[in-house]
């Protein structure tokens, strides 16, 4: 059977202990889905649900962004094995598959302070910088071609994109709300 993210299991972690996952309804006990003894966050599955991205810290390079198969079946989910998708001496986080599953975004500190960037899904090596000064926390609107994050001053911006072959096209970021985040 097919299985969606949302709707049966949820991952979550453990500092030191990998990821385990839990039944959404609150049932059973929680289940080991990876061994680690780095701190593994999950973050963004792709919209089939059979691949998770996580964030993964290592002591040597800050927090490197990873992906796991995921399986599922009638004895619950099980995952295959991890595999690097970006691993720097920056610090990278939030990984977020786009609605399609081709690209990932992701905030690195690799210019200094953290920026919103977009690579392919398997990466290929080209990589488009979408915020100019700061961001973090990206996300896809799930009905339109455009990509959100947030300013490290709390405001929240957003680029429309689209894609040209194996090419990702933004647009220059633009203020979504003049709000910042947490009303002040």
């Amino acid at each position: 059977p097919s299985w969606s993210p949302d709707v049966r299991y949820l991952p979550f972690l453990t500092v030191g202990e990998g990821m385990y996952v839990t039944r959404s309804d609150g049932s059973g006990k929680p289940q080991p889905l990876t061994q680690s003894k780095n701190t593994q966050n999950p973050w963004s599955f792709t919209p089939d649900g059979k691949r998770l991205a996580f964030m993964d810290q290592d002591p040597k390079t800050s927090f490197d962004l990873w992906t796991v198969p995921i399986e599922s079946d009638n004895a619950g989910l099980r995952a295959g094995k991890p595999e690097v998708f970006l691993q720097t001496p920056a610090d990278e986080r939030s990984p977020v598959f786009s609605p399609d599953g081709r690209w990932l975004a992701y905030a690195s500190a690799e210019s200094g302070t953290f920026e919103v960037y977009v690579r392919a899904f398997p990466d290929t090596g080209g990589k488009w910088q979408i915020s100019n000064s700061t961001g973090a926390y990206p996300m896809w609107s799930r009905n339109g071609h455009e990509l959100f994050f947030e300013t490290l001053d709390n405001h929240i911006m957003v680029a429309a994109y689209t894609v040209k072959g194996d090419s990702f096209v933004a647009d220059k970021p633009r203020v979504w709300s003049e709000k910042p985040l947490g009303g002040t």
